[in-house]
C-alpha cells in the first residue's frame, strides 16, 4: 500500500470515527431530551429550550413554553421569598438548589427538586441558565402527610420547625418582616374536666378550622400542642399582625360555642389569649418562640382574652 492509499484509508477511518461519534452524541442527546426534565432560559429568564420530558411532565407543548417565563407554572403556595433567593443566587453566578411546587397546564400541582446553573460564553459573560429537575411529588406527599396534626388537620409543630429553619436560612441574605403568634384557649383544662375530652377535641377542631380560614395563604397556622396554636406570618408589619390578632380575638369571643350548645345545651363562649412578637436581627428559632410564649404568658397574667406584644 503506497502512502496515498494509506492517507486515504486513514481519512476514511477518521471520517467513520467522526460519524460514529456524531451518531453517539445525537443518540445521547435524544435520550436526554426524552427522559431528563430540563429547560434552558436566556439571561432574562425567558425559556429558549425544553426537553420532551419537560413538555410531557407539565402538559404544555413546546410552542406554549418557548418565549415564556417559568412563572407560567407558578403555584400560589410557593412564597415569593423563594424566588427572590433563587434569582439572587443565580445572578451572582452561583448554582441554586431547591424544592419548588409548580402547576401543570391542567392545574395539577407537582413538586420538583431543582438545580439551576448559570451558563457563560467563552468570555465568561452570563448568557442564560440551565435548570434540571427531578419529580419528587410522591415524596413530598408523604412528607406533607407527616406535617399534618391528626386531630385538627392543620399543620403540626414539626411543620413549623421546618418552616422556621428554612426561613432563618434564607434570612442570611434576604431579610423580611415576619411575626410569630402563640394562641391558647382560655380555661381549656376546665372544659375538658367538665365536659370530657371528646367535646374538648371537637372544640379544638372547630376553632382551628375557623382560624385557618382567616389567615393568608402565605401564613402558616399549626397546632403547637394541646390547646396551643402558632401562627407564622411573613411579610407583615407589627400594626398589621396586631390588627389581625385583635380581629381574631373578638371574633372568637363573640361566637357562642356550637359544640357546647349541641352537647351540653349551654350558651357558653370560648376565648383565646394571644402572644405576639416580630422577627428581630440575630433571632433564632428558640429566641422568637420563647419571646412569643412570654407574650402569651403576659396575656394570661393580665386576665386572658387579650393580645399582648413583646
Amino acid at each position: 500500500m503506497n502512502s496515498s492509499d494509506a492517507d486515504l484509508k486513514n481519512a476514511v477511518m477518521h471520517a467513520q470515527s467522526e460519524k460514529a461519534h456524531s451518531d453517539l452524541s445525537r443518540s445521547v442527546n435524544a435520550l436526554l431530551r426524552q427522559h431528563v426534565i430540563y429547560s434552558v432560559t436566556d439571561e432574562n429568564g425567558k425559556i429558549i429550550d425544553i426537553s420532551d420530558a419537560f413538555s410531557r411532565h407539565t402538559g404544555y407543548t413546546r410552542s406554549e413554553l418557548i418565549g415564556n417565563r417559568h412563572n407560567i407554572l407558578r403555584s400560589e403556595s410557593t412564597p415569593t421569598s423563594l424566588y427572590r433567593s433563587l434569582w439572587a443566587t443565580i445572578n451572582r453566578g452561583e448554582t441554586w438548589f431547591g424544592e419548588v411546587q409548580n402547576l401543570k397546564k391542567d392545574g395539577t400541582p407537582f413538586w420538583i427538586d431543582c438545580t439551576i446553573t448559570p451558563l457563560f460564553d467563552n468570555e465568561r459573560r452570563q448568557r442564560g441558565f440551565l435548570a434540571i429537575y427531578s419529580n419528587i411529588t410522591r415524596e413530598k406527599e408523604i412528607e406533607e402527610a407527616s406535617y399534618i396534626d391528626e386531630l385538627t388537620q392543620v399543620h403540626n409543630r414539626k411543620k413549623l420547625n421546618r418552616c422556621l429553619d428554612a426561613h432563618f436560612e434564607m434570612e442570611n441574605r434576604n431579610r423580611i418582616s415576619a411575626a410569630l403568634v402563640m394562641i391558647d384557649i382560655d380555661h381549656f383544662k376546665l372544659i375538658n374536666d367538665t365536659y370530657g375530652h371528646l367535646i374538648g377535641d371537637e372544640i379544638l377542631v372547630a376553632l382551628s378550622s375557623f382560624i385557618d380560614r382567616q389567615v393568608r395563604k402565605s401564613d402558616l397556622f399549626c397546632r403547637w400542642g394541646g390547646e396551643e396554636f402558632v401562627l407564622f406570618l411573613p411579610y407583615i408589619t407589627r400594626e398589621e399582625v396586631l390588627s389581625l390578632c385583635e380581629k381574631l380575638r373578638t371574633s372568637i369571643a363573640s361566637m357562642p360555642c356550637k359544640t357546647l350548645q349541641k352537647h351540653a345545651g349551654i350558651d357558653q363562649h370560648i376565648t383565646c389569649s394571644f402572644g405576639v412578637t416580630m422577627l428581630r436581627d440575630r433571632d433564632t428559632q428558640e429566641s422568637i418562640t420563647t419571646r412569643a410564649d412570654q407574650a402569651l404568658y403576659r396575656a394570661k397574667e393580665n386576665g386572658r382574652n387579650k393580645v399582648e406584644f413583646i
